[in-house]
């Protein structure tokens, strides 16, 4: 399974941004590794380890704490 990190996807605010619970699974365009802060924070595009996803999410969400960054499984495209 790969992960990515999304920005405003940690509960509750993933409502205010999402109409389904991003934590269920996202595209890989879903990632912030584009985003202004994804590139600062050096957010990869995806990751193979959950882990190593959590620890860079817990990085970003303190350099950008109004970003409710959470690690998302990816989807599957069929």
């Amino acid at each position: 399974m790969t992960w990515v990190i999304v920005k405003y996807a940690a509960a509750p605010h993933w409502k205010e941004y999402w109409v389904d619970n991003p934590a269920k699974g996202v595209l890989l365009e879903n990632s912030c590794h584009s985003t202004y802060s994804g590139r600062v924070s050096q957010i990869q595009p995806v990751y193979e380890d959950k882990k190593a996803a959590q620890i860079d999410c817990l990085k970003i969400n303190s350099e950008n704490p109004c970003g409710y960054y959470e690690v998302c499984p990816v989807l599957d495209s069929m």
